[in-house]
C-alpha cells in the first residue's frame, strides 16, 4: 500500500517594500540623528494600530508620534510586524501582503505608512468594502458550522480533537489559488483549500469560538506554520497539515485518512517529528506524548454520547477520549466515514468496504477490491474510494 507522504510547506511571507519618497535629498546628512528610538512597547501600539486600520479599511498609518526613522534596524523590525499582522490575525484575509513607505527627506523619518490590500477585494482601485464585509460573513458562519461538532460536556482535548478531525476532513493541502486565498482563513473555511497557514488561521479561529486560546507558531528553518494549543493552563504543539496526508505521486488528498501523531504534542516530542527552527519554552508538559491517538488514522466521531474510531486493531467506543476502549469489531480499519447521523462506511484489510450502523450494531460487507483500497469519500449519494493497481491510482464510485 502506499506509504503516508508529508506536504511541501510554504509560507509565502513575501513582504515586497516600496518606498514612496519625497526626496533624496538631504538622507546622507541626517542618518546620524541622536532622537529617541521607538520603543519594544511603541511597535507593540502601532501593530494594533495598523490591525485596527487595516479592519476599518483604511490605507494609511500616520506613524510621525513613534519617531521611527528609515535605517535598516527600523525597516527591519517593521517588516517583521507586518509578517506578524498577516500571517497570524483572524478576519484580515483581504490584506495585500505588502507595504509602502513615506519617508521626510531631511529628517528621514518615516511619516506614514500605506497599507495594500489584495486584488481580490479591490474594486475601481477602490477597497471592495461590501465584498469583504460578506466573506467574513460566510467565514463566520463557517466557524459556526465547525463548531456544531463540539458539544457542551466535551472536554478541551475533545473540543480540540473534533475541531482537529473536522479541518482535516474540510481542507486539501495547497499551495495553488488566486493571489493569497490559500494563506487565509477564506481559503480554508470557504474553498477548502489551504497551506500551512491557512489551516493554522482557520483552527485558531475554531478553536477560539470553541473557548480554547491558540496562537500561530512558524519556522523560517521549514518555511512551515503550525499551532501552539491552551489545554488547562499548558501549551501543546498541533500540526494539522503534516496530520492531513497526501499520495507521494501526485499530493492529491487522501481522503478519509485524518492522522493524530502531531496532536497536542510537546517540544520535545514535536522536535523528534522533524520540526526545527522554533523557539517556545512553553510546551513542556508531556502528558499527551505518547496517547493512543498517534496510531490512529481514521477521525474520532462524537455520536451517541460515545467517540467511534477506528484503528489496525478494530473499530473501538470510548465514552471520553480518557476512558478505557471498547472494542466493537476486530478488523483493520484503515478508513472510517460518516454518510449520516449513525452510519458509517470503513476500509477493512484494505480489500473491502463494510456499511456500520450505530445503535442497530450491525454490519454488511458493501464491496471487495482485487487491489488495495485507499480512500473513502461520501458525497451526494455515492460512496467514492480509490484503489491502487500497480502504484496507479483509480476513481470508483458506488451508490450509497
Amino acid at each position: 500500500s502506499m506509504k503516508y507522504n508529508q506536504k511541501n510547506r510554504r509560507i509565502h511571507i513575501g513582504i515586497w517594500l516600496f518606498c514612496a519618497l519625497f526626496s533624496m535629498v538631504g538622507i546622507l546628512l541626517f542618518c546620524g540623528h541622536t532622537e529617541k528610538k521607538a520603543s519594544a512597547a511603541d511597535y507593540d501600539k502601532l501593530k494594533q494600530q495598523i490591525i485596527t486600520a487595516y479592519q476599518k479599511y483604511e490605507t494609511s498609518v500616520n506613524v510621525k508620534a513613534y519617531k521611527l526613522y528609515n535605517d535598516t534596524a527600523t525597516g527591519s523590525k517593521i517588516s517583521s510586524m507586518f509578517e506578524e499582522i498577516m500571517n497570524e490575525t483572524p478576519y484580515l484575509f483581504y490584506n495585500g501582503r505588502s507595504f509602502s513607505k513615506a519617508i521626510e527627506a531631511d529628517s528621514n523619518q518615516i511619516l506614514t505608512i500605506g497599507l495594500e490590500y489584495s486584488n481580490l477585494y479591490k474594486k475601481n482601485g477602490k477597497v471592495d468594502v461590501s465584498k469583504i464585509e460578506k466573506v467574513k460573513k460566510k467565514i463566520h458562519a463557517a466557524i459556526l458550522s465547525g463548531n456544531r461538532y463540539v458539544k457542551k460536556n466535551m472536554t478541551d482535548v475533545e473540543k480540540a480533537m473534533v475541531l482537529h478531525d473536522y479541518l482535516i476532513r474540510k481542507v486539501n493541502y495547497s499551495n495553488d489559488g488566486v493571489e493569497t486565498e490559500c494563506l487565509t482563513e477564506a481559503g480554508a473555511l470557504l474553498k477548502n483549500k489551504a497551506n500551512c497557514q491557512g489551516y493554522a488561521l482557520a483552527y485558531k479561529m475554531l478553536l477560539k469560538k470553541a473557548g480554547i486560546e491558540s496562537i500561530c507558531l512558524s519556522s523560517e528553518d521549514m518555511d512551515h506554520m503550525w499551532n501552539l494549543v491552551r489545554i488547562n493552563g499548558k501549551w501543546y504543539h498541533v500540526d494539522l497539515v503534516w496530520d492531513d496526508p497526501v499520495y507521494p505521486s501526485d499530493q492529491s488528498d487522501r481522503e478519509g485518512v485524518v492522522l493524530h501523531q502531531h496532536f497536542l504534542l510537546s517540544d520535545r516530542a514535536i522536535k523528534k517529528t522533524g520540526h526545527t527552527g522554533f523557539v517556545t519554552g512553553k510546551a513542556t508538559d508531556k502528558r499527551y506524548d505518547k496517547k493512543y491517538w498517534r496510531k490512529c488514522a481514521t477521525t474520532f466521531w462524537y455520536q451517541n454520547n460515545a467517540f467511534l474510531y477506528g484503528t489496525s486493531q478494530g473499530i473501538y467506543t470510548r465514552k471520553t477520549l480518557g476512558s478505557k476502549p471498547k472494542q466493537i469489531k476486530k478488523a483493520n480499519v484503515s478508513c472510517l466515514i460518516r454518510s449520516k447521523a449513525d452510519t458509517y462506511y470503513f476500509i477493512k484489510d484494505k480489500k473491502s468496504i463494510w456499511l456500520y450502523q450505530g445503535k442497530k450494531n450491525q454490519y454488511k460487507k458493501i464491496l471487495t477490491s482485487k487491489y488495495p483500497i485507499e480512500q473513502l469519500k461520501y458525497s451526494g449519494n455515492r460512496l467514492k474510494y480509490k484503489i491502487n493497481k500497480n502504484d496507479n491510482l483509480y476513481i470508483k464510485y458506488k451508490r450509497g
